[in-house]
């Protein structure tokens, strides 16, 4: 019938008694809804060390046997209406090898929380957490499940060839899907499972365990936050015009503008500033010699030097760049400082990043330039040099710098 009867009414000439379905089926409103009158099955949600539910393997000797965690599940009946809610109030250790390993080929087995009912012909109406036994095979499968119907898988036990004792390794907890009360926050494990949600409802809330922030569902998407701290913008599946994140990438916060996320300021400055901390020597009319850098002067935000003295463009923008290095004076030196990428310098028909100027009896060269760098661009330093022998000393002020900053 359309009508179900109520909880606690009173009967009338014994016409309004609750069936067992009818108790099952107001439960549901309880938990998260996954249809009009269905809810979502899965394992209620504990702060706990060990995962409500989840099967463990003995510690620290392995043996035969394994240990099911307390905790309280739901499950959705497919035999009729409505939800069973179970509760396992204690571990329940359950002996694997009671049926001996196969001397020759592995086997699956499952580990599973059964709910029986005596209102669709069942021998009994017990809740039992068991062991379903599979078959040793050369590719083993799981075990079809005998019985109810309505039942959660907890966990797979591979049982190997010849086994004496079921280590963690054996173990595959399958029991991942949480559920909460209605309108309470569902945690999810990815954007995998919250896809995978039944007809989520306008206002409903998700905690994103892989991101740590709450999404919302407004009727035609899950949203974020409107302000964000994110490793990638792409996490933000379904951006709003107006939107802001926070790049932790590239420290820098973002808009979408409806169709692009466009940085909007830095949350601190971008770039960093290098200085040589050992001696470098440089043979005569050397040419390219790039410059290295131990030392550092502004801890680097948003661009990396590599141990290869490469610094790494992470975020598009105009920069500005700059590179020095000096040496003890002689008439015959005859070098100067440029910044280009990891080739030493320009191919024909491409230009300096900030050009190198020559002059003879100099003993400091320097160059400076603000330009558009893309990301993934790569900027180095080098001394080129035309006369004598040098050497890059520190300890007598002879130093090599480097500072690459963006522009605000």
């Amino acid at each position: 019938m359309a009508e179900r009867h109520s909880s606690a009414v009173q009967q009338v000439a014994g016409v309004g008694q609750q069936t067992v379905e009818d108790v099952r089926l107001t439960q549901s409103a309880l938990w998260t809804p996954s249809g009009l009158i269905t809810s979502r099955p899965g394992i209620i949600p504990s702060g706990t060390a060990a995962a409500p539910g989840s099967v463990l393997a003995t510690s620290p000797t392995p043996n035969g046997f394994v240990h099911v965690q307390p905790g309280r599940l739901v499950v959705q009946s497919v035999r009729g209406g409505g939800v069973y809610v179970m509760c396992l109030d204690a571990i329940k250790d359950i002996n694997i090898l009671s049926t001996s390993a196969d001397p020759s080929n592995a086997r699956r087995d499952l580990i599973i929380a059964q709910q029986n009912d005596a209102y669709f012909g069942d021998a009994n109406s017990d809740m039992v957490v068991r062991q379903v036994v599979g078959t040793p095979s050369g590719a083993p499968v799981d075990p079809v499940v005998t019985g109810s119907q309505d039942y959660l898988v907890l966990a797979r036990v591979t049982v190997p060839a010849g086994a004496t004792t079921i280590t963690t390794g054996n173990i595959t907890n399958l029991a991942t899907q949480l559920t909460v009360a209605t309108g309470g926050l569902l945690p999810v494990a990815d954007v995998t499972e919250r896809a995978a949600i039944a007809q989520p409802y306008d206002g409903m809330a998700i905690y994103r365990r892989d991101l740590d922030w709450i999404e919302t569902y407004d009727g035609t998407a899950w949203r974020a936050p409107m302000w964000c701290r994110t490793t990638a913008l792409a996490n933000i599946t379904n951006p709003v015009t107006g939107q802001m994140a926070l790049l932790t990438t590239d420290n820098y916060v973002y808009r979408w503008t409806g169709s692009a996320w466009s940085p909007v300021f830095a949350a601190s400055k971008v770039g960093g500033e290098w200085t040589a901390n050992a001696n470098q020597s440089i043979t005569a009319n050397s040419g390219a010699n790039k410059l290295t850098f131990g030392g550092v002067r502004i801890p680097a935000n948003g661009v990396t030097l590599t141990t290869s003295n490469t610094v790494n463009i992470a975020v598009d923008g105009n920069y500005s760049i700059y590179a020095a290095a000096g040496a003890a004076f002689n008439a015959g030196n005859n070098f100067g400082v440029g910044i280009y990428g990891t080739g030493g310098a320009p191919a024909a028909g491409q230009s300096w990043y900030a050009a190198p100027h020559f002059a003879s009896g100099q003993t400091e060269a320097a160059c400076s330039a603000t330009r558009f760098f893309a990301a993934g661009t790569q900027l180095c330093a080098y001394l080129y040099n035309n006369g004598n022998a040098l050497t890059l000393n520190p300890t007598t002020g002879r130093v090599a710098e480097f500072a690459v900053w963006r522009e605000l």
